[in-house]
């Protein structure tokens, strides 16, 4: 989902090095999980706003999703962005507007326009006006797509054009590591950047991919050498220490929200490459592979889901959790690979480039 949003290999290292192209596999398995928690944490608020399911350990689950998930997103994004962006400007920007903007703007308008169609059996409301604003002014989940798009755009031309046509005394991802703490420090100082909201999102995520950006450029290939104890003390002590954080409440402290997120996406990313080095449970590899696919569509797809069993009188919570749970990771598979096949990327992309991310 971030950027070329299936892609665990960075470009310098693809020269046939297949133990190099097997330790980046879990890059693909962090997507994978990432994109997991994405669809449940959007069943989950489906079936509340649908009066289905409401208690307390929904609400609890749904505040340790959503404390790391997208900075989880945003992280690896960040990883082969120092790569990606030594390419030419128009080839880089070429590339992001192919695979970030145009499934942007094509699934912002099918689901805004199917909400519409729908709207007397769904919660969300979209208008046309809305529709009319998403050059501007993203709608929902897709305001992910736009403040990344934006995000890495700004890495581009700080790292193309230094200080003004100067060279910067700091590597480019520690400049932009830089550049990204001061916009959260405006963030908590609540200092006014207009009305333009896609700035309050692109300053509270950027630290993210900036941090990313910084792992991806130093230590991104001795990560596949962490012992497997290690791993699993990481994954249960972030996944432990978002649950705490959120029983605490410290999630809703602005101070502490990143370290809260990285404790998530540090639990998430170990939980990958355990994955890898085991060689198990590909199948989330394969969710990794599809994330761009599975972001866009889903959302759709549970709530049909959502809506045709409880036509058919089916209310029970469990049942829909895992049935939309399923479907909406696995019909976008499907689509992904129905227009593989048919050689039609235009769902997803402007032009075919392969398994990318």
């Amino acid at each position: 989902m971030m950027g070329k949003m299936g892609q665990g290999i960075a470009p310098s290292k693809v020269s046939g090095d297949r133990s190099t192209l097997q330790r980046l596999g879990w890059v693909d398995y962090a997507k994978g999980i990432g994109i997991f928690w994405v669809v449940v944490g959007h069943v989950l608020r489906g079936l509340v706003s649908s009066d289905l399911l409401e208690s307390s350990a929904s609400r609890f689950i749904d505040q340790w999703i959503y404390a790391f998930h997208m900075p989880l997103f945003f992280f690896l994004s960040g990883l082969f962005l120092v790569r990606s962006a030594a390419k030419p400007f128009k080839s880089f920007l070429r590339d992001k507007l192919s695979t970030i903007a145009y499934p942007y703007v094509l699934w912002s308008l099918l689901q805004g326009l199917l909400q519409i169609v729908a709207s007397r059996h769904t919660s969300q409301v979209v208008s046309f006006a809305d529709l009319g604003r998403i050059i501007y002014e993203p709608i929902q989940q897709f305001w992910f797509l736009y403040t990344l798009f934006v995000i890495l755009l700004i890495y581009a031309v700080m790292h193309k054009f230094p200080l003004g046509q100067r060279r910067s005394l700091l590597p480019p991802a520690i400049a932009f590591a830089v550049f990204s703490i001061l916009l959260y420090g405006a963030h908590l100082a609540n200092i006014s950047f207009g009305n333009w909201g896609v700035l309050y999102l692109v300053r509270r995520h950027a630290i993210y991919t900036a941090l990313g950006a910084i792992v991806g450029s130093s230590i991104l290939f001795r990560l596949g050498d962490t012992k497997p104890p290690i791993l699993i003390l990481t994954a249960l002590g972030g996944y432990f220490g978002v649950a705490g954080a959120v029983a605490l409440q410290l999630d809703k402290n602005g101070w502490l929200i990143p370290a809260i997120a990285l404790l998530g996406s540090a639990a998430s990313v170990a939980i990958a490459l355990l994955l890898e080095q085991l060689n198990i449970l590909r199948f989330i590899k394969q969710w990794g592979l599809f994330s761009l696919e599975i972001f866009v569509v889903h959302t759709i797809v549970i709530a049909v889901t959502r809506i045709a069993l409880q036509k058919l009188g089916l209310r029970d919570p469990l049942l829909h959790f895992l049935i939309e749970t399923l479907v909406g990771i696995y019909i976008p598979i499907a689509l992904a690979v129905m227009c593989r096949r048919y050689k039609f990327p235009y769902l997803f992309r402007w032009r075919d480039r392969g398994v990318v991310g």
